[in-house]
């Protein structure tokens, strides 16, 4: 049980295989399933029923098996009998090829002391032990005698020592070669190319020249020319002057004939003759020196531009119109640069001067470092100017000594920087260098830089990628006609081709190393010395990395590397961090680049279920294609878990409610003594307008009784006759108000029955309204009737229609002032949507109006007993109330319209149906109505 709880994977069944006198030395596992073991007796088989293994080839002969290639070939070597070292064969013929299809054997010709195996690739290595060098071959050319793909020697000074020995070997899938030795640790061997080379190791380079030959010669070493990029042809300089020797900082340019001119900054100026190598010497105060597009020379001076044309020999200073700062220590270069614009662009002194070409002259602008304006710029101290690849008119690139890349835009004047943190090596930006492609190459004190101008991406290199040195040199930068960038430093020059670089496309895995939470390191197993509380990692199904973690485990530390070694310090990384909820929410953060950072530090997360995912790159900026995942959960207190939430939701429902409860009993009560207040002021309203409405017409009654029964002279047939008219009428208009009240209470106990006739309903409408004419002309208002031609047939109840049209008739002539105007209009109308037509009854006035706050309410029971100032005649404030029941239980809609001071209209749908029995007499003829003012005073005035 013990033994068993050591083995990695417990779970797995393990079969020992045993033969007497039998060592096995290695194992294979072929294409067609089939187990190998080489072993000091020769080549075996593991048979599958019994896992017994028997001899298949080579018996008697110490053998390795150790690999079998694409065309199925089992590769066998020979090795010394106790498996300890290699065995020397004198015939070379300790390689074999095992033909795993047919059982057969050859032999094929090897190295001695020869070592063999199979990289991921499928490629074949092989290599000695003596010098270390490593053979990659493809497994057919090696079998007929062919050359090999690669040969790399290790040049590390430890295998120098004698005790030095190789144990074992191994490949990695990006190519590298890995050498476990014999106590000298673990050896690494990049096998492929670098992508820069670089010459002169050991000097230090200034300002490169290339001549109108495509010769180049570098200052400090002005005796020596080479004839190209590769520096390995040397010839002597025959540009070279008298002061090289003893003066470094000459600058040389070529004009247009392709003379040469030096400027030694010793107050000369030398021009070379491209033709006879005859010197001549002008006099000359300036530093620097260019050959413009218009073929002038030009360098600085303090006061100006000092300008030669080397065709009339003659000179002149172009002065500044202000004097600049003062002038720069440095004196290794050229301190001017021609744009394609034909712009000079003077780096000499503090800040950037533009010198821009105006009749035959120049017109200055000077750009400086302004603290307090983001857009000036960085740094005063420039070193190298660059016009933009894609669009060189606009932009101009600005290299500094501390404030990194700038980025002039001509259009507005304003800087863009780029430093460190945009991904810049360094802030000390020695040469720009543009290439076909939207690049800038850029030299550094800490490598070279290749920066996108548009993408605004970097990749960085270092000298182990080929650099002379990850320090380089102000002013040594060069572009070449044929296209090759030249970049100089401490340790000598590196050349290259921009398009002819190869980059290393390999996709690492990314894998997490090491977890801390709270600063105690996660591990994979409880272990004897461990606390009790120490995180523990856990695999998923998925085999992720699980971490289940208490609130206060909030500190978390994760550690990665791409797994691509070749140049591990320039991998880079990226990660995110996504979390969900308690409720399930996500939240998903950006991916946050790390740079070469392989660690990252997550403080005080929140409680949730949480995935980290982490991407690296190689070298070269491939990024890894999945991204490695650590999943976690950090629980929250038992006071924020979603029970205790619930809790609190459930305990706040049964406060508010409980307080919703409180306050709503408090406003019924409130509402209810209102209510009883309202009721009592409605009671009052309403006794004192339908004793009103009562009083009237009983005045008129008893008073014209008492003068009929008191009279003490006989009154004449018509006096009688109209008298008792007149208690008639008022009695009606009495019984007219208490049937309205008996109706309303039908509407609400729904007893109301409607008696439907079918008819014309013309001449019934023109009967109602002609009952109210003198009521009209009482009031000295104008009562008009607008009807069709046609006949409208339709089921209507004359009662109920007779309330309709007499309510709305009468209350419109009361609130309608002497010489005003009340019509009613009927007509037939189709509305939209509906399948039949509908008669519409319209009844507008010219009357006072209806204030807008009042119109919601203008059909609500009594309402009109609160604004009997308005009226010219009171009211019991049911006529509107009751209008609207009727209409509606007749299937109908009433509307009203109003402005103040203009009018009230009302209009009155009703449904023309032809379903009821046709009527056989004629409709009932309307009542009339009394107003009242015919009749004798009353003697009670009450």
């Amino acid at each position: 049980m013990a033994a068993e709880a050591e083995r990695a994977f417990p779970a797995l069944q393990i079969t020992e295989i045993k033969l007497a006198d039998v060592l096995f030395s290695s194992v294979l596992l072929t294409q067609k399933g089939n187990v190998l073991l080489g072993s000091n007796q020769g080549l075996f088989q593991v048979s599958k029923t019994d896992n017994v293994p028997y001899p298949i080839a080579l018996a008697g002969q110490p053998v390795n098996v150790f690999g079998q290639d694409q065309q199925g070939h089992v590769w066998i070597e020979a090795i010394a009998p106790d498996l300890t070292g290699l065995y020397l064969r004198e015939d070379c013929g300790g390689l074999w090829l095992w033909e795993e299809e047919n059982a057969s054997l050859r032999t094929i010709p090897c190295f001695p002391y020869g070592r063999h195996k199979f990289g991921p690739d499928g490629a074949l290595w092989t290599w000695a032990s003596m010098n270390i060098t490593f053979t990659k071959w493809k497994p057919g050319a090696f079998i007929n005698g062919k050359a090999p793909d690669l040969t790399v020697t290790c040049d590390q000074d430890i295998i120098k020592n004698e005790a030095f020995h190789i144990r074992t070997v191994d490949f990695d899938r990006s190519g590298l070669v890995w050498l476990g030795t014999n106590g000298f640790g673990v050896l690494k061997m990049v096998t492929a190319p670098r992508k820069f080379t670089s010459y002169l190791e050991g000097t230090t380079q200034r300002v490169i020249t290339e001549d109108p030959q495509g010769h180049l010669f570098a200052m400090g070493f002005r005796q020596t020319a080479y004839r190209s990029v590769q520096l390995d042809k040397v010839f002597p300089n025959p540009w070279a002057t008298p002061f090289d020797p003893i003066d470094d900082r000459s600058i040389t340019v070529f004009d247009n004939q392709g003379n040469a001119w030096v400027n030694s900054n010793r107050d000369s100026l030398f021009r070379i003759d491209a033709r006879t190598k005859s010197k001549q010497y002008f006099p000359w105060k300036g530093l620097g020196l260019i050959c413009t597009k218009d073929g002038k020379l030009l360098s600085i001076h303090q006061e100006g531009l000092l300008q030669l044309d080397p065709a009339t020999a003659q000179s002149r200073l172009i002065p500044f119109d202000t004097l600049p700062a003062s002038q720069l220590a440095f004196r290794y270069s050229r301190f001017l640069y021609e744009d394609p614009t034909g712009t000079i662009w003077i780096f000499a002194f503090k800040g950037l001067i533009e010198a821009r070409p105006k009749e035959h002259s120049y017109q200055y602008h000077y750009y400086r470092n302004d603290p307090t304006h983001f857009g000036s710029l960085s740094e005063d101290y420039v070193l190298s100017v660059a016009a933009d690849p894609l669009e060189p008119t606009r932009y101009l690139w600005v290299g500094t000594k501390g404030g990194g890349l700038n980025r002039l835009d001509r259009a507005n004047g304003t800087f863009r920087h780029f430093k460190t943190q945009q991904g810049l090596p360094d802030n000390v930006v020695y040469g720009v260098l543009p290439d076909d492609h939207g690049h800038l190459w850029l030299s550094t004190n800490r490598g070279l830089c290749r920066f996108h101008t548009r993408k605004e991406t970097t990749r960085n290199f270092t000298a182990a990628d080929g650099l002379q040195s990850n320090e380089f040199n102000q002013s040594s930068y060069l572009r070449t006609r044929s296209g090759h960038l030249i970049f100089g430093g401490v340790n000598g020059l590196t050349v290259f081709y921009p398009d002819s670089l190869q980059f290393n496309e390999y996709q690492p895995a990314t894998a997490i190393t090491r977890v801390w939470v709270n600063n105690e390191l996660a591990s994979y197993r409880a272990g004897a010395r461990q606390k009790k509380s120490a995180p523990l990692l856990e695999a998923t199904n998925q085999g992720q990395l699980y971490l289940n973690l208490t609130h206060r485990q909030n500190l978390l530390s994760v550690e990665f590397a791409a797994l691509e070694y070749s140049n591990p310090a320039q991998n880079h990384y990226r990660y995110q961090l996504i979390r969900n909820n308690s409720f399930g929410q996500g939240e998903t953060s950006a991916w946050v680049d790390l740079g070469s950072n392989n660690s990252v530090q997550l403080a005080n997360l929140r409680p949730g279920h949480y995935q980290f995912r982490v991407l690296g790159s190689n070298y070269d900026g491939t990024w890894s294609n999945q991204p490695d995942l650590l999943s976690f959960t950090i629980r929250p207190p038992w006071w924020a878990t979603w029970w205790a939430y619930l809790a609190y939701i459930l305990l706040t429902a049964l406060a508010v409610g409980l307080v919703y409860r409180i306050q709503l009993r408090q406003r019924l009560q409130v509402q209810e003594a209102f209510r009883l207040k309202e009721l009592d002021q409605f009671k009052n309203r309403f006794f004192v307008n339908i004793t009103h409405e009562f009083r009237t017409p009983l005045t008129v009654i008893l008073g014209l009784s008492k003068q009929l029964k008191t009279s003490k002279t006989p009154l004449s047939a018509r006096e009688s006759t109209h008298k008792i008219d007149l208690i008639q009428r008022n009695g009606e208009n009495l019984l007219r108000l208490i049937n309205q009240l008996l109706d309303l209470a039908k509407l609400e106990s729904g007893n109301l029955n409607l008696n439907y006739i079918q008819g014309d309903v013309v001449p019934y409408l023109r009967y109602v309204a002609e009952s109210l004419h003198s009521l009209a002309a009482v009031r000295g208002v104008s009562l008009q009737i607008d009807y069709p031609n046609d006949p409208i047939v339709m089921d209507y109840d004359p009662e109920r229609l007779q309330q309709i049209v007499h309510n709305l008739l009468s209350n419109a002539i009361k609130f309608t002032p002497a010489d005003g105007q009340v019509v009613l209009q009927a007509q037939v109308e189709k509305m939209v949507g509906q399948p039949s037509s509908q008669l519409l009854l319209l009844v507008r006035d010219t009357g006072v109006g209806i204030a807008p706050e009042n119109l919601p309410h203008i059909f609500d029971r009594f309402h009109q007993a609160a604004h009997l100032e308005k009226a010219f005649t009171g009211g019991t404030g049911i006529g509107l109330a009751l209008t609207r029941e009727l209409v509606h239980a007749m299937g109908g809609a009433i509307k009203v319209n109003s402005q103040v001071g203009k009018g009230t209209a009302f209009r009155v749908h009703l449904p023309i149906r032809q379903l009821a029995a046709p009527a056989q007499a004629s409709p009932p003829e309307p009542p009339t109505i009394s107003t009242n003012t015919s009749a004798s005073p009353s003697p009670e005035k009450g």
